[in-house]
């Protein structure tokens, strides 16, 4: 008994330090330093990174000390969120006037950036005239309105953005929503396959994907709109038992389209599963769900870009051209530098469960599978019509990240199969070796490969990571 108040008193103590520690450095992210010398800790990406560390060491201890699964969500979001911090470092680009936001809304109450006009000196392009002639984000909005959180405390301390305070605060942001999509992935995939897989499953997902090497590194657009694609694959399963949970995905698939415009497809796809799966009324849920986010989208676009459209919109319909481009198609796909087998191969695995469920599932599965594909090649078929499909500097087929998360739905499609054919068991080993080795490459190497790409062409056999990084190793030598 002394003994357990002993192991608990310690728990205790090394988790309340832990927390403290993060909160201290969140707070002082400015300026934070160890007591008595020079040495800075203002750093709350490494306190965060020990805390979830040590969650996830005490959880999985109780839980194996009580003959409980270790595979559970908690284990899973403690254990992502440390491997997105990991690296302990920030990767970002168009992400400026995102990371920046939320301090004007916290301490100024206005969605403009004319505070940090001098931050976008050589980023005009990222931002765009809105009402009245203020100044306003070219990209969406809601990726600040989820970091809010992470910047209440710095924001209401009075903190003046600096890059440093910048990038601790929208990599912790960025991680965190990341993680939490994660997590709700692997609570679809609890309904389906047993702990172990869903915990396998998830975790592929979160470090065998740009959720790895991008989405959770900066506050790109990209975080955001998995999650509510996530959110919104979770209320469509649910709608299967209960017809209600359409209104949560209509609402979950409006937000989707605040976080990035082109997720419109998947609304649509959203919505057409709704109508082939319950009928009119369903639908009918599903559009009454999307009306509150799409009536405050709205607002936004309205009272502050100014045109009742999102803000970048025509510039990037200017960049489309129709009918797709071939060779964008075939760069998305198989391109060393940004071909989706490439950089996540696990992903024909998803293809494999749409194809299935197809085959040999419900018609309730078909009706979606059929539906969610159909958002999937219609989303290809944008980006292959998109004169800048390549995507600038980045790390993969970026664009693709959306239709890999509805692939994703599909792989407890599999399992089962996967569990008769040892053949297939090594396929599946081999691509979720290569996927996260690739993703790891982009989360804890500098894009050097990315000088190719952007000299050179995407189809480089150079610009894809792992052979850059051999033939550098090998050229140092």
């Amino acid at each position: 008994m002394a003994q357990n108040i002993k192991k608990t008193s310690c728990k205790i103590a090394a988790l309340t330090i832990a927390a403290v520690l993060f909160l201290g450095q969140l707070i002082f992210v400015d300026q934070l330093r160890l007591p008595f010398t020079n040495l800075s800790m203002n750093h709350p990406w490494t306190g965060l990174a020990i805390l979830s560390l040590l969650l996830l060491v005490f959880h999985v201890r109780q839980q194996i000390q009580t003959s409980k699964s270790p595979w559970t969500g908690k284990a899973l979001f403690f254990l992502t969120v440390f491997m997105f911090l990991s690296n302990f470092r920030w990767h970002g680009s168009d992400d400026l006037p995102t990371s920046l936001l939320p301090f004007n809304i916290l301490q100024r109450g206005t969605f403009t950036l004319d505070h940090f006009a001098s931050w976008f000196t050589h980023h005009r392009n990222n931002l765009v005239p809105g009402k009245g002639g203020h100044l306003v984000s070219f990209f969406p909005i809601l990726g600040a309105m989820l970091a809010l959180p992470v910047y209440l405390l710095p924001a209401l301390r009075g903190i003046e953005p600096t890059n440093h305070v910048v990038h601790q605060l929208e990599k912790i942001s960025a991680s965190l929503i990341c993680a939490v999509a994660v997590w709700v992935l692997y609570r679809i995939y609890q309904r389906k396959v047993s702990p172990r897989w869903a915990f396998g499953l998830a975790l592929v997902y979160a470090l065998g994907t740009n959720m790895f090497s991008l989405c959770s590194q900066a506050l790109w657009q990209y975080g955001p709109s998995c999650l509510m694609v996530v959110l919104s694959l979770w209320a469509l399963d649910l709608a299967e038992e209960n017809p209600r949970y359409w209104y949560a995905c209509g609402c979950f698939a409006a937000l989707a389209v605040g976080a990035r415009d082109p997720n419109v497809i998947f609304f649509c796809g959203f919505g057409l599963a709704a109508f082939l799966r319950q009928g009119l009324r369903s639908l009918g849920r599903f559009t009454a769900g999307s009306l509150i986010p799409g009536l405050l989208l709205a607002a936004y676009w309205t009272s502050v870009v100014g045109t009742g459209l999102p803000a970048e919109l025509g510039f990037q319909t200017g960049l489309l051209q129709f009918p797709p481009s071939l060779a964008a198609a075939a760069g998305l796909l198989i391109s060393p530098a940004r071909g989706i087998v490439w950089f996540s191969p696990v992903v024909l695995f998803g293809l494999l469960g749409v194809w299935r469920a197809l085959k040999h599932g419900s018609a309730s599965q078909r009706q979606l599978a059929l539906a969610l594909f159909l958002s999937v090649v219609a989303s290809f078929t944008l980006l292959a019509s998109y004169q800048a499909w390549g995507g600038g500097f980045t790390h993969g087929p970026r664009y693709l990240i959306e239709s890999v998360t509805v692939l994703f739905y599909f792989l407890p499609q599999v399992v089962g199969w996967m569990n008769t054919q040892p053949w297939v068991q090594w396929f599946w080993r081999g691509t979720v070796i290569v996927s996260i080795g690739c993703h790891a490459l982009g989360a804890y190497a500098t894009w050097g490969w990315e000088d190719i790409v952007l000299s050179k062409s995407v189809w480089n056999i150079q610009a894809y990571p792992p052979i850059y990084l051999m033939m550098s190793s090998l050229i140092h030598r």
